[in-house]
């Protein structure tokens, strides 16, 4: 799919500033990569159905716009160097300020929190707090368990980079 395969249905799109160029340190072969920011393109293989709006619903989960205004769009940013390494936290710029982080939140009627081929399981994408890379889902304060007075597990670390060229291709990470 284009912007990168997603089980959430969500994919980093093209970036809103053009990412920094690869740079070699004189003293190591360590590549540097900087933060950039962007709005996240929801698509299913070649469908595209818009992008993830900076507004939430009654639920506390954000949804999908598909008026092609910019201006209702969520901004995120991402470090491009610790995606590159693994799951990175993607921060909101311009969505909630109580839970600045986009994150995935447990499904009510999931069996477990792990969603996945075979597995009914799944994910609300939804503001969370931040979690650290690499943990299990957790009990953690987001705005849909603060809607709905249903406490739910949460993963904000849930993003890596695999490739730039042609397009951003990202990993959604789940337990």
């Amino acid at each position: 799919m284009p912007g990168g395969d997603s089980p959430s249905g969500c994919s980093l799109g093209k970036p809103r500033v053009k990412p920094a160029e690869y740079t070699q340190d004189d003293d190591d072969s360590v590549q540097r990569l900087t933060a950039t920011t962007a709005y996240l393109l929801a698509s299913d293989g070649p469908s595209t159905f818009g992008y993830v709006a900076k507004k939430i619903n009654s639920y506390g989960q954000y949804v999908i716009d598909n008026t092609g205004q910019v201006d209702k769009r969520l901004m995120v940013v991402l470090d491009l160097s610790a995606a590159a390494e693994g799951p990175s936290n993607i921060r909101t710029i311009n969505g909630l300020v109580t839970f600045p982080f986009l994150g995935a939140i447990n499904g009510v009627f999931n069996t477990s929190p792990d969603a996945g081929p075979g597995s009914y399981n799944y994910m609300y994408i939804a503001a969370t707090r931040e979690t650290s890379p690499n943990a299990p889902p957790a009990l953690g304060l987001n705005a849909f368990s603060q809607a709905t007075n249903m406490p739910l597990e949460i993963e904000s670390a849930i993003v890596s980079i695999l490739s730039f060229r042609p397009y951003t291709v990202t990993k959604i990470y789940n337990t």
